[in-house]
């Protein structure tokens, strides 16, 4: 299979365009009526539900016979689009513009006597001077779009185009002429007096027809000539499906072919087992997903769930909305135009506190969605087909399972948050009474070093002192001469004695307080938990007080 090519036998969603003509099937027949209408009449009216394939019947169908037959009307497609305000192009300009521009224009005589040179009738005027053998057709698809602009531009629009189509010269042009006929040649005015050599064809939608009421005054034969389009019968829905496959050029896959009970199987689906019409847009939509598949026979056993088909269209439709409108249409129509797996219809309205009037558009363009006139004068949209329901409930289903997923992520990562910041929270309060302990510790130590030089200072006086008893009683003899020395002792070892009680009375006091620290930081520990190291703690604060005993003790021996 060549996998570089790129074009599908089947347009899904889309029209079909003039160059898909030798694959646009089963309307052959449709397409005959609607070229001799329009080369019957001046104007002609299109109009079927949506869905039927009207634009894919103008482009694919009717535009190839102009082409072929020979006819020397040409063609000119003409789009209004809807309106979007103030910086749209209003219908009368969007005419004038695309309107073939001739490369030279001679007739001056035309500029003189035409007061409006932004006028329909004087761009095709001027366009019928320049290619005199030839006709004009006027193609309006997608005419419902008309009526989103402002009344005044539709009253201008109805009223240039009538003056095209019904008269040869606008009023003012005659009235003109009427008080000053210097203002035309005899040449001249036999051109004026010709039929500007235009035909119109307005393609709407079926729901949309009761509008055209508001333009009859001026365009009394827009409903006169009506060609309708109805759905697919089982034969020409055959056709639509077999004939393309067998096509060969440049498309994304060979050709190929359906086996009988395959068509079977497709037709019971498309028909609801022979219950409901059959609709282009759906069979294109489901022919298009087959085609990829890329079997070059599509046997019963091939074809994918019907709702996955479906399923895979209402994504790629919502897919095409910005990202915002995309949440916000996800969820209209799967919770409101759906109820109780049934599809319902809703005002314009209601819709609009949904979405947008612009993605209600695009979603009736795509053929998601379809619209219909009810008794408030507005629109009311729907799905357009039930076969969406089950696949647009299947992807709602997933669509909630993944936010729920992802509200549980969230829930996940916020505890995950919250553990970590207790965590560091607890590490930095350990951090601080680990700090507060060291201090402690480190005092403690200055402190017992400062005891022991003290004591070993005490110690120095008292064997001093011993060393002078022992002279005194070696020098007993001499007790007189050394009177003065043994008062001088007596007097150091008071001194020593105060300052050892002065000492001692510090070091139990000084002793006391670190205790009261030790038990404060050991409460502490316990309150974080850590019974383990408030135990040590306290060990330690008895170590201290028992160490006091005992120099009490020693003091005492001296």
């Amino acid at each position: 299979m060549n996998t570089t090519q790129k074009k599908s036998r089947y347009p899904g969603a889309a029209p079909f365009s003039l160059e898909q003509e030798n694959i646009f099937k089963g309307r052959e027949e449709d397409a005959q009526k609607l070229y001799d209408s329009i080369l019957r009449n001046s104007t002609t009216l299109l109009y079927a539900k949506s869905g039927y394939g009207k634009s894919s019947l103008i482009n694919a169908g009717l535009l190839p016979k102009l082409r072929e037959n020979g006819t020397t009307l040409k063609a000119i497609p003409l789009r209004l689009g809807a309106y979007k305000g103030e910086d749209s192009i209003l219908p009368v300009q969007n005419i004038n513009q695309n309107l073939p521009t001739p490369f030279e224009f001679r007739e001056k005589w035309l500029d003189n006597i035409t007061t409006n040179k932004n006028s329909i009738w004087y761009h095709t005027r001027k366009l019928s001077l320049v290619f005199p053998n030839t006709s004009f057709l006027f193609i309006f698809d997608q005419f419902e779009e008309l009526f989103t602009y402002p009344k005044l531009a539709i009253n201008q629009f109805k009223k240039q185009l009538g003056t095209v189509l019904y008269k040869n010269a606008p009023l003012e042009i005659w009235e003109a002429y009427e008080n000053n006929e210097t203002l035309l040649t005899k040449e001249e005015l036999q051109i004026l007096e010709k039929k500007l050599p235009i035909k119109a064809l307005f393609a709407i939608r079926e729901d949309k027809y009761s509008f055209l009421n508001e333009l009859t005054d001026n365009l009394p034969s827009i409903i006169q000539n009506i060609q309708t389009i109805k759905p697919l019968n089982k034969a020409q829905a055959e056709e639509a499906i077999i004939l393309p496959a067998q096509e060969k050029g440049d498309f994304g896959s060979d050709a190929f072919t359906y086996s009988k009970n395959a068509i079977q199987k497709i037709l019971q689906f498309l028909t609801k087992e022979g219950e409901a019409a059959i609709e282009s847009t759906q069979l294109q939509i489901l022919c298009n997903r087959l085609e990829e598949l890329g079997y070059q026979t599509i046997e019963v056993e091939d074809i994918p769930d019907f709702n996955n088909i479906f399923l895979d269209f209402y994504r790629d439709s919502i897919a095409i909305l910005r990202e915002k409108e995309r949440a916000k249409a996800e969820i209209f129509i799967e919770t409101e135009l759906i109820r109780n797996a049934n599809r319902i219809s809703l005002d314009e309205q209601v819709c609009l506190d949904f979405v947008s009037k612009s993605t209600l558009n695009t979603l009736v363009d795509r053929h998601l969605l379809r619209s219909e006139p009810n008794n408030l004068g507005r629109d009311s949209y729907e799905l357009a087909h039930d076969t969406l329901v089950a696949p647009i409930l299947e992807a709602k289903k997933e669509r909630e399972e993944k936010e729920e997923a992802e509200r549980l992520e969230q829930e996940r990562l916020e505890q995950k948050r919250l553990l970590i910041e207790k965590a560091e929270k607890e590490r930095t309060e350990k951090q601080k009474i680990q700090k507060q302990l060291t201090r402690v510790r480190l005092l403690l130590i200055i402190t017992i070093i400062a005891f022991i030089t003290t004591l070993a200072a005490i110690s120095l006086a008292l064997s001093y002192y011993y060393s002078l008893e022992k002279t005194i009683t070696k020098v007993k003899s001499t007790r007189d001469s050394l009177q003065v020395e043994k008062i001088k002792s007596d007097s150091l070892y008071q001194i020593a004695e105060k300052q050892r009680s002065q000492m001692l009375e510090f070091y139990e006091d000084f002793i006391n307080e670190k205790v009261k620290d030790y038990e404060q930081v050991a409460t502490d520990f316990e309150k974080g938990g850590e019974h383990q190291r408030a135990y040590i703690i306290r060990q330690d604060s008895k170590k201290l007080l028992n160490k006091i005993d005992s120099l009490k003790k020693e003091f005492s021996k001296l």
